[in-house]
């Protein structure tokens, strides 16, 4: 027991002088103000955040809509879908079109 008395004694007087972290969060007021400071600041943020989750559960604002409401996901769905198709037929003609550019020419594998 007077080991143990002994250390912590050791370890308190190693943290009041200041040396490693756990000194300078004893010993340093900036750095206990900066702490105090950040710790504000995120129980505001964290307070921001959950509002905002509150109204996006809600269905409120533009995220809440597209995460409530099913039909914006299926019309986005559609949207995209239409979209693929579009780049398929695109596509589809950009070939048509250089074979109809090289049958003009005279050329291709079809050329006598």
């Amino acid at each position: 027991m007077r080991g143990l008395t002994l250390n912590l004694g050791l370890v308190s007087r190693a943290a009041r002088q200041g040396p490693g972290d756990a000194g300078k969060l004893i010993t340093d007021e900036s750095l206990y103000k900066d702490m105090r400071t950040l710790s504000a600041e995120l129980k505001s943020t964290a307070g921001s955040l959950g509002r905002v989750m509150k109204d996006v559960e809600a269905g409120k604002g533009s995220l809440g809509k597209l995460v409530r409401d099913e039909s914006l996901y299926d019309e986005a769905r559609l949207t995209h879908r239409g979209a693929r198709r579009h780049e398929r037929v695109k596509d589809a003609l950009g070939g048509f079109k250089s074979v109809s550019a090289q049958l003009s020419d005279g050329k291709g594998p079809w050329a006598s």
